[in-house]
């Protein structure tokens, strides 16, 4: 039976894009490096700020991480924004007794930050963020933990993310996972890599949970 609800971040809940990238311009031009294309940042979305970093320049990656999380820690709450409908889909799921996690690739703090000043920190039990885990996803480690913080079996558990790792994480993890077009792949990538089911959108998303998977 289905017990919880476990949500990856950008690009599931919310699109946090221009924050993102003004954040990456900034740490480019701080070091006096030409800044990537958009799409360049765009394609490494939802990888580790370090892995994301060293994809994109030679330069350390941790001190260009630490650059840009200065950066982004004060401005993130500028150019975030909730998905439609994610409000009132959490709700919907809470009014369920399902509970409710994050799991993304984004630090606890940014997370949190962002999460509190959109109003929906309340929603969620935890944060497992990317500074809790040695093993980034696709590995399911994130995903593992975030199972053990709320004390259930696999099958009592699952995922909604927009990626390929998410998915690979889940199957990983042995746990269903729904993926939704919202974010930073496309619906064809996330149908061959055969969740559960893909969903337009967190309403579609949230209306499989609940007829299919309690």
């Amino acid at each position: 039976m289905l017990k919880a609800v476990v949500f990856d971040l950008d690009g599931t809940l919310i699109d946090s894009t221009e924050a993102i990238l003004n954040s990456f311009v900034y740490s480019f031009k701080h070091v006096g490096d030409p800044v990537p294309s958009n799409e360049e940042i765009l394609e490494h979305i939802s990888i580790p700020l370090e892995k994301h970093f060293a994809a994109l320049t030679d330069r350390d990656p941790v001190e260009m991480s630490s650059i840009y999380r200065e950066h982004y820690f004060d401005t993130c709450t500028y150019g975030t924004h909730l998905l439609p409908g994610a409000r009132a889909v959490l709700g919907r799921l809470l009014d369920a007794d399902l509970r409710l996690a994050v799991a993304t690739s984004k630090s606890c703090r940014g997370s949190e930050i962002i999460l509190d000043d959109l109003g929906v920190d309340h929603f969620f039990e935890f944060v497992v963020g990317a500074d809790l885990v040695t093993n980034h996803k696709p590995h399911p480690e994130a995903l593992d933990l975030s199972r053990e913080k709320l004390g259930i079996a696999p099958e009592e558990m699952v995922y909604v993310g927009d990626t390929k790792y998410d998915t690979e994480a889940s199957k990983a993890a042995g746990v269903a996972c729904v993926a939704v077009a919202t974010g930073y792949a496309p619906r064809e990538e996330l149908e061959t890599l055969a969740p559960e089911y893909v969903a337009t959108n967190l309403e579609e998303a949230s209306g499989y949970i609940l007829n299919n998977l309690r």
